[in-house]
């Protein structure tokens, strides 16, 4: 093992195909946007090939991604379904959570760096959504692009960093 500039970082991973580390080197890198797209396509692409994309139809029309709908499983069915989840053990988090060594859980914010099992057990973990301490925050837009969102990830991904911002 030896030491690399993010740039060399960048090429091995470029030249073995591997298009997911590509994309999220990238990122850190801040490429022109129509770099980091062509690697979302390329790793996209080669999610296809394999039969692994989410998205990805059968012949009967079905996905994963329905799949985890009709069965409940879906992460993004909301904060009750996520908590059912957890309380059955089907979360796909399930063994990191109960080891806490899920980051969500590591020096959170509001359990002073603590591991917070507790809250989670209690159902007051702000995961589960009824806690959550920015359910009440302000909405910001972004002057670029016109998008809506919380403070943390508007600032992250839009205003200096929006990728409609020179257009």
């Amino acid at each position: 093992m030896r030491a690399v500039t993010i740039q060399e970082h960048y090429d091995i991973h470029y030249e073995q195909g591997d298009w997911y580390a590509c994309l999220r080197i990238a990122e850190k890198m801040k490429l022109n946007p129509e770099e980091i797209s062509k690697l979302a396509r390329q790793h996209n692409l080669k999610r296809i090939a394999d039969g692994t994309h989410n998205l990805l139809k059968r012949a009967d029309g079905t996905s994963v991604t329905s799949d985890r709908v009709s069965d409940g499983t879906n992460l993004f069915l909301g904060p009750e379904n996520n908590k059912k989840m957890l309380e059955n053990g089907t979360h796909s988090s399930q063994a990191k959570i109960a080891d806490g060594s899920h980051h969500f859980l590591i020096n959170h914010p509001n359990s002073g760096g603590k591991i917070s099992k507790k809250l989670l057990a209690e159902g007051k973990h702000n995961l589960l959504g009824k806690n959550n301490p920015n359910k009440n925050m302000p909405k910001i837009t972004c002057p670029h692009c016109g998008k809506t969102g919380g403070r943390n990830l508007m600032k992250r991904y839009h205003f200096d960093n929006c990728k409609f911002k020179n257009k």
